[in-house]
């Protein structure tokens, strides 16, 4: 104890201690990247995540939130285990914030399965595997839903986007607003349909039985 090397080290000491609060997302689809962003406090020096088993170095930091790539191997099996963060890799926090691997939404079918290019129309998706929260959401394309409603566990309600143009697009659905369904379901765009008459203009009050020929464009049958 009398005799010391030369040689230093730095250590830094630190006053507050890397706090999880929340997850985005806080699910991931089984088989996809978990890649989230963990918000919190003291996350500025944060150099290390876990999840479960899996620990990876802390990258993209802010004051308040640091981003953890885990891979997806990570998520390869429907579970949940708690994202935590550490300065040093080997004293992390105990806040038991959990990141969930589900299985990814599948989409079998949708109805109706075809839509004016205006958009607006409630289009029921059918398949499994949907769970309700704010980040469900339908993708038709390239265009994202303007909103998906939670029906059950195999069925959704989302509101079609306008198009800029009539053709059939592939409809995906998505738990996360992030990983979103593989199949290959399909809904159909047509131009609005458009009446520029009818014969006849009038009936008789009372009338019943009346046959219209309305005459337009667009018309679907």
């Amino acid at each position: 104890g009398a005799e010391f090397v030369a040689a230093s080290a730095e250590f830094t000491f630190v006053s507050a201690t890397p706090r999880v609060a929340r997850l985005e997302p806080a699910t991931v689809a089984i088989g996809h990247e978990a890649r989230v962003r963990v918000f919190g406090r003291h996350l500025a020096r944060a150099q290390f995540c876990r999840f479960g088993d899996v620990v990876v170095r802390a990258r993209e930091h802010e004051a308040d939130s640091v981003e953890c790539a885990f891979g997806a191997a990570a998520c390869a099996r429907d579970a949940k285990a708690a994202v935590e963060v550490s300065l040093n890799g080997d004293d992390f926090s105990a806040d038991r914030v959990p990141l969930a691997c589900e299985p990814a939404p599948v989409v079998d079918a949708v109805a109706p399965p075809l839509g004016a290019t205006s958009g607006g129309g409630v289009v029921t998706v059918v398949g499994a595997h949907f769970r309700a929260g704010p980040a469900l959401a339908c993708r038709f394309g390239a265009h994202a839903s303007a909103s998906a409603r939670w029906l059950n566990g195999s069925a959704i309600a989302c509101v079609a986007p306008a198009a800029p143009a009539p053709g059939a697009v592939t409809l995906a659905a998505s738990n996360n607003g992030l990983h979103f369904s593989s199949e290959d379901a399909r809904y159909a765009y047509h131009a609005p349909e458009r009446v520029h008459g009818l014969a006849p203009s009038h009936v008789a009050a009372g009338a019943a039985g009346v046959s219209l020929d309305l005459r337009g464009a667009n018309s679907v049958a």
